[in-house]
């Protein structure tokens, strides 16, 4: 296969990727589907800990804000209109306020 078409292949597999885990997403919230939930943890939880250490600089905080967040999401089911937001803009914003909140509080 020549490296131009492996890399569309593997471009539309990313995108088929991201949008499996938007659907699951979306029928977590649904239908409190917590294979969906596990998935989206799985995908998010190694960027957005780093993001939390980043801003608090301390590995209990930012594991507070991961709880935080993810906890948030499943309690609440937050609607989200992916059309309109991305979910991983969604989960960055989210932990970028959480993590300030702890900071300021700590």
């Amino acid at each position: 296969m020549p490296a131009s078409q492996a890399t569309r292949q593997s471009h539309s597999e990313g995108i088929y990727h991201v949008i499996h885990i938007r659907s699951r997403f979306i029928r977590t919230h649904v239908n409190r589907d917590t294979s969906a939930f596990e998935l989206l943890y799985d995908r998010y939880e190694r960027i957005l800990y780093s993001i939390a250490l980043r801003l608090t600089t301390r590995a209990d905080l930012a594991e507070a804000v991961l709880s935080e967040v993810f906890t948030e999401l499943w309690k609440r089911r937050l609607p989200l209109d992916l059309t309109k937001h991305r979910l991983k803009t969604h989960l960055f914003e989210r932990v970028e306020t959480a993590a300030l909140r702890l900071v300021a509080n700590a």
